[in-house]
């Protein structure tokens, strides 16, 4: 559950920008199939991806495992945990408290929230903003190791009561996964019913979402899919975050497709009002109630993304294209944002490239031409460079190492962030490229 995909602290997010205009064009699904068939050989994702024109599929693809070690692969009906684009739900079902008049936007949290810091001067409209200043839960040290372990609401509630503040409402943006959290119960009280038969009452039903479900740990054997991480050259399983944590900040599972047709319905005004869409895409910084804005050409899709254990995904709708797209990941060793980019291009008729993971074996005496610290005029770190069981480690200040992956003389990646290096010991230096930056390093 965090805000959105999970980034190594190097990360820079790439925005889905290209020049042109957009025009869809019918996919080429043959070539989007070698695409996943590629990173699926390479060990670079598992998951499954959907994209809806005017409301019908028109691509779907799932590859990988859904439980590895029974051998029970994925296919288009295999569930997956969506993290934070819970959210996306649990502001629908405000707007619908909204709209019956139960609450308004800019009233104050403090009858139900009375402990929670400055909850005199929160409103519900900087919950779902992230305009709250409540700090995010799920930045406290140890905070994952915990969260594998049923939380009761009482205390959740006696967790975020005793945070600090991290500004004065409204005052700025700041991602919290407890303004979601404190969203979800006070729905309860408001209805004093659960969460769960809000949504299938409000959401699931009406949108006829017959694979997504609230609460509920992955079970494999319903064709629920567990998360894995990569580690020394094979997936392995991780823990699961207990449901009762998450709850409407990150505590669904669906499908692509299932996450389309919630799209769908939501932008074309058959969930809520007008004016309450309007409400949830009232941007600031690219940020609504629930939703971000995604660009791509010339144009923007409406959307949100998740990330829980190893779990990623995101899904938009393009307003005016009328097309809605969403990919859900159980394992990654690539940046998703690669894989949304290549998804987006087939969509749009734009270029794309199948990757090329082929990886070399240097020697000992190849690598160390590379060894040292790096430091840039551009950036405030080092980058110290070491040799490892014939592998070059990378390891950037205050940070823990991570393996490059050689692909022929100079040239290096870590693709599960993105990262790009080309050595040149000549001159003693390295060009380091990550998303749309360029960094040049001198060896000290």
């Amino acid at each position: 559950m965090t805000n959105g995909l999970r980034r190594h602290s190097l990360n820079m997010l790439v925005s889905l920008l290209f020049s042109g205009s957009l025009f869809a064009q019918p996919l080429d699904t043959a070539k989007l199939n070698r695409y996943f068939d590629r990173l699926d050989s390479n060990q670079r994702f598992m998951g499954s991806v959907a994209v809806f024109k005017q409301g019908k599929p028109v691509y779907q693809h799932a590859t990988g495992w859904a439980d590895l070690k029974n051998g029970m692969k994925a296919d288009a009906h295999t569930r997956y945990r969506i993290g934070s684009i819970t959210k996306t739900f649990t502001a629908v079902m405000v707007m619908k408290t909204v709209e019956a008049r139960k609450i308004r936007l800019d009233q104050t949290i403090e009858p139900w929230f009375p402990g929670v810091r400055n909850a005199q001067r929160i409103t519900v409209r900087h919950l779902l903003t992230h305009r709250s200043g409540i700090h995010n839960i799920t930045d406290q040290p140890g905070f994952i190791t915990r969260a594998i372990q049923p939380w009761t609401k009482e205390r959740m509630l006696d967790t975020i009561n005793a945070q600090i503040s991290d500004f004065e409402p409204g005052t700025s943006f700041r991602y919290s996964n407890s303004g979601y959290i404190l969203l979800t119960l006070m729905l309860e009280k408001i209805w004093n019913r659960p969460y769960e038969q809000l949504l299938n009452k409000w959401i699931l039903k009406p949108a006829r979402l017959k694979e997504t479900i609230y609460g509920i740990k992955p079970d494999p054997t319903q064709n629920m899919a567990l998360s894995y991480r990569m580690l020394f050259g094979n997936w392995v399983v991780q823990p699961m975050t207990d449901p009762s944590v998450p709850l409407g900040a990150g505590s669904m599972m669906s499908t692509p497709a299932d996450i389309c047709r919630f799209a769908e319905k939501l932008f074309k005004g058959k969930l809520i009002r007008a004016e309450s869409l309007a409400e949830m895409t009232r941007w600031q910084e690219n940020t609504g109630a629930g939703l971000f804005r995604i660009p791509f050409g010339t144009s923007w899709a409406s959307g949100h993304t998740g990330g829980i254990d190893a779990y990623l995904s995101v899904y938009g709708h393009f307003q005016s294209e009328d097309i809605s797209f969403a990919i859900t990941s159980n394992a990654t060793n690539m940046v998703l944002n690669d894989v949304t980019i290549a998804l987006l291009s087939a969509t749009f008729d734009k270029p794309y490239t199948i990757p090329d993971f082929s990886v070399v074996q240097l020697s000992d005496n190849e690598l160390d031409r590379y060894l040292g610290v790096y430091v840039s005029k551009q950036v405030p770190m080092k980058l110290t460079i070491t040799r490892k069981n014939g592998n070059l480690l990378c390891q950037a200040t205050g940070q823990l190492p991570f393996t490059l992956a050689a692909h022929g003389e100079h040239r290096f990646s870590f693709d599960k962030a993105g990262i790009e290096i080309r050595f040149e010991p000549d001159e003693k230096r390295m060009r380091f490229q990550q998303g749309g930056g360029r960094y040049l390093f001198m060896r000290e």
